[in-house]
């Protein structure tokens, strides 16, 4: 497939990409510090944040190393890293910065006490040869996790037809453009090819109130940044997903149901770089 047929980022670089990140996190961080704090991150440590987008991954970090560490964010569009540096500042986040890198090949003379990224992993080319790559970056016994979709789990009880055609549609969409909607369930392995000793990984969901929850505009403004790509792969004709008025004909029918939804699932894995890998 062309590269100009499936880009390096499914959803784009926008400023409304920025402010589903956003969103995103919202549903997500509780998730993320978890599995960062599961996998050891603690105050003083030094962190590589892999795609940093909004930055919301790296401002998580940059709490739990606090003051006396320090967290670096990559990501290969500038406008995301000049807007992250924004949020950073305002939120007087000291200890972060942001820099434009690619992760497929990285290359950079310092090495990190823990690696994190957060639904990076699925983007990347040549998976095993960028992850590898990048647990290099560690000192040995650095941290590596990394917490990734297992997106076709999921589901609303009752279940609710627009919801489910929708996101199936997503993931039918990830899948054509070659991105993994179950990364999730293969990061594990993955981890371990790379050279991470000692992986564990857990799953986790949240059920939240599909009605008043954050969740459909987190589908929503997915749908808006993909739906271009999904015509252009011959997947979902734009006029099919009904854009105008999807919000609240979504929101509408789960408040109908009295629908609770189960969002995506989330893989956290994390391990270790041996000790004696320089």
């Amino acid at each position: 497939m062309s590269e100009s047929v499936m880009p390096n980022y499914l959803l784009g670089f926008s400023e409304q990409e920025h402010r589903r990140l956003i969103v995103q996190a919202e549903l997500y961080d509780a998730i993320t510090e978890r599995a960062f704090l599961d996998a050891g991150l603690a105050p003083g440590m030094r962190v590589l944040d892999c795609g940093s987008g909004a930055g919301d991954v790296a401002l998580l970090a940059a709490r739990l190393v606090g003051p006396s560490g320090s967290v670096l964010g990559l990501d290969q569009s500038p406008d995301s890293v000049a807007r992250a540096a924004t949020r950073a500042r305002a939120a007087g986040a000291s200890n972060v910065t942001f820099e434009v890198g690619n992760l497929a090949m990285l290359d950079r003379p310092e090495r990190f006490d823990a690696i994190v990224g957060r639904f990076i992993v699925l983007y990347l080319p040549e998976r095993d040869r960028a992850m590898t790559r990048i647990v290099e970056h560690l000192v040995p016994g650095g941290v590596a996790c990394f917490c990734e979709y297992d997106m076709p789990m999921y589901g609303s009880i009752p279940e609710t037809p627009l919801l489910h055609q929708t996101m199936d549609r997503i993931i039918q969409t990830a899948d054509a453009a070659g991105f993994d909607s179950r990364m999730g369930a293969r990061l594990p392995s993955l981890l371990a090819r790379a050279g991470v000793e000692g992986v564990t990984a857990r799953g986790t969901t949240q059920l939240l109130d599909g009605a008043t929850s954050l969740v459909v505009d987190w589908i929503v403004d997915t749908v808006q940044n993909l739906s271009p790509l999904a015509a252009k792969l011959g997947i979902v004709p734009l006029e099919a997903w009904g854009l105008e008025g999807l919000r609240e004909r979504m929101r509408a029918e789960l408040k109908a149901a009295g629908a609770i939804v189960e969002v995506p699932l989330v893989v956290g894995a994390w391990g270790r770089k041996p000790k004696g890998v320089a």
